[in-house]
């Protein structure tokens, strides 16, 4: 199972707008195309902090035209399995 790693404002200053869009899509962030690089920054940190639980990919709007690579903020989660006794 994949989730979103723990998003910090250094690691999203760093990347392009394109990429902040397509996080803002997958945090159900409202019209993340029109809003400027900072503003997208500071919702995807409080998206991230009071969303967790409902972190759904989104098929509202126009699909985008340029294919963003997102994978290096997942990271692997993986779970035990414990056995109880009968």
């Amino acid at each position: 199972m994949l989730r979103l790693r723990k998003l910090t404002r250094e690691l999203l200053e760093k990347q392009s707008l394109f990429t902040l869009r397509e996080l803002g899509r997958v945090l159900n962030l409202k019209s993340p195309s029109s809003k400027i690089k900072e503003e997208l920054i500071d919702e995807l940190l409080f998206a991230q902090d009071s969303n967790e639980e409902n972190i759904t990919n989104r098929k509202f709007g126009a699909p985008i035209k340029t294919k963003v690579d997102l994978t290096e903020f997942y990271e692997e989660v993986v779970e035990e399995v414990v056995d109880k006794p009968a």
